[in-house]
């Protein structure tokens, strides 16, 4: 059986946008690392680090923080999912 990355990717940004944190952690290994540019705009408004370590450290930030600085009804306009091998790119606007 073959990963399809492309369709694992598209099922962690719905599970991402649903602010779930059930769904958002099993997308996650234990130690999974979130790297971000250093003084990124979400990361400086939130006061939050830009580099965060462990599945219950990125979970709390999506399902908790994140959502802070958008309103509930804000619509993730998916442009496109383009895979090459283990790398898939997701380009959006929201």
């Amino acid at each position: 059986m073959t990963t399809d990355n492309k369709a694992i990717v598209q099922a962690a940004w719905r599970a991402f946008a649903s602010h779930e944190a059930e769904q958002i952690a099993a997308f996650f290994t234990a130690d999974a690392e979130w790297l971000a540019p250093a003084g990124n705009a979400t990361a400086v408004a939130l006061d939050a680090p830009s580099h965060m370590i462990g599945r219950q450290a990125i979970t709390h930030f999506l399902a908790h923080e994140f959502p802070r600085l958008f309103t509930s009804d804000v619509v993730v306009d998916f442009r496109g999912f383009y895979a090459d091998g283990d790398r898939v790119i997701v380009e959006e606007r929201g």
